[in-house]
């Protein structure tokens, strides 16, 4: 279980037992509610925070939005280490490349393994997330994830012609 998992869990634990009546509490038979409930409010305020503020992705997007080499997309991922939040990004990277005729790009996606296809085509087009995306093809969202790099690795080769 992940440690934002266990969050979330820790805090609905929290709300229920804050919701059952004290004199119910009172007859628990190992621990009462209360103490339970302190313990949670104790490990809460003192475990690093796994989740942030809606507002940390909307200020890097932000932040980085005069960047033309930086893009944070809408469902961009976040991660805390404990002492930083991580956000993820897309980062040009060598020369810039000229643009892509319509009809070789087209040629370049339907020329990708089916699911790759499929992948890059739910996200860049349809603009689904990843968690749609894995919920719909029944994967996880690492393997949607893989599948849409590979998809980009491959358009890049096919049109490119090289396999950096």
């Amino acid at each position: 279980m992940s440690r934002s998992s266990a969050r979330a869990l820790l805090e609905a634990a929290h709300s229920f037992i804050a919701d059952i009546p004290p004199l119910v509490l009172l007859n628990a038979p190992r621990r009462t509610g209360r103490m339970l409930v302190a313990q949670i409010d104790r490990y809460l305020d003192t475990a690093p925070r796994q989740d942030a503020p809606p507002d940390v992705i909307e200020d890097a997007r932000e932040r980085w939005r005069s960047e033309a080499g930086i893009r944070i997309e809408d469902d961009a991922m976040m991660r805390a280490d404990g002492r930083d939040i991580w956000i993820s990004a897309w980062v040009l990277t060598g020369p810039a490349l000229q643009p892509t005729e319509p009809e070789t790009f087209r040629q370049a996606l339907n020329s990708l393994p089916v699911m790759e296809r499929e992948v890059y085509v739910l996200h860049r087009v349809e603009g689904r997330t990843m968690d749609e995306i894995a919920q719909r093809l029944s994967c996880t969202v690492e393997n949607a994830e893989a599948l849409f790099f590979a998809a980009l690795r491959g358009l890049h080769e096919r049109i490119y012609g090289d396999k950096n």
